[in-house]
């Protein structure tokens, strides 16, 4: 397998719901990559990531001064200095066990948009919903290998 995107989050806690919608749209526009949702079980992750080229985790972020819509790329050691995950389990824990078992991508490459609203319910906020084009254009940059596939950017 080449790449991989794996879409965390949940559609029925608000903005938790952007990895699952940003999955959908790129399915659609025919991704060439084995796209994937989950919940955000570790040994599923690693289970899916490990035989790739390039895999590319999308969630949604938390961080103490939000910008809602404000999309990051990040590489794996930037992950606990700059962003929360909104799940109940460390993303970095995951990675480690990855690398403990010798079951890492080649590169793997986090996609955070900020998010606004974690309350129950299905649908994204206006923000995070605006910013969802943007995400799937790093998730295409990251994948295609393009000049500049990391760091913070904002929304469209």
């Amino acid at each position: 397998m080449t790449a991989v995107v794996i879409a965390l989050g949940d559609e029925f806690r608000g903005d938790d719901g952007v990895g699952p919608a940003v999955a959908r749209a790129l399915h659609r526009a025919g991704l060439p990559a084995r796209i994937l949702v989950s919940y955000g079980d570790p040994v599923e992750l690693i289970d899916w990531w490990r035989d790739a080229r390039v895999a590319v985790i999308v969630d949604a972020v938390m961080r103490p001064d939000p910008r809602p819509g404000r999309v990051h790329v990040l590489d794996p050691s930037d992950l606990q200095v700059t962003v929360a995950g909104t799940h109940g389990f460390d993303v970095g824990a995951a990675i480690a066990l990855g690398r403990a078992l010798d079951r890492m991508p080649d590169r793997l490459v986090i996609v955070g948009v900020e998010i606004a609203d974690l309350g129950p319910g299905r649908g994204l906020s206006r923000a995070v919903t605006a910013a969802a084009p943007g995400v799937a254009r790093a998730v295409v940059d990251v994948i295609s290998g393009e000049p500049g596939s990391a760091g913070d950017h904002s929304a469209p």
